[in-house]
């Protein structure tokens, strides 16, 4: 099935509280999806766009860089659990939140560490559906925002 089928069958979350109607100035958001059924939650960090590389233009030799908007407004995150049951219709049990939106990639990666770090090295909170905690991150541009 081709990506552009697979968009199609998604319908926009329709459950998500804190979108912005303003993302143009924005790399991603850091969201948290609460599971009613079980009472429990995920915390991940999404981008709003995707970069495309482009040939150079005829007679130059730098790629152009552009972008698009990525599938955000279609997404149920990256846990496989949340993933399965939302494939299987049982989308209704899941709500979203947006934390915050982020201007960086660096303060999204930094802040969404946190978060996890917190929920389940400091708090040990079993009601967390993140078991892994990944992170790659340039200080030096952290230090500047």
């Amino acid at each position: 099935m081709k990506k552009e089928q697979r968009k199609e069958k998604r319908k926009p979350i329709n459950n998500w509280s804190g979108i912005r109607p303003d993302v143009e100035d924005y790399v991603g958001f850091l969201y948290k999806i609460y599971d009613a059924q079980e009472d429990m939650y995920y915390i991940g960090q999404k981008t709003l766009w995707n970069k495309i590389r482009r040939k150079p233009l005829k007679g130059k030799k730098r790629v152009r860089l552009d972008r698009n908007e990525s599938d955000w407004r279609h997404y149920f995150g990256s846990n496989p659990f949340i993933k399965s049951e939302v494939e299987a219709g049982n989308h209704n049990r899941f709500k979203g939140e947006i934390l915050k939106y982020y201007k960086s990639k660096s303060r999204l990666n930094f802040e969404e560490f946190k978060l996890i770090w917190d929920a389940i090295v400091i708090r040990k909170d079993p009601n967390c559906y993140n078991k892994v905690l990944n992170i790659r991150l340039n200080l030096d541009k952290l230090k500047d925002e």
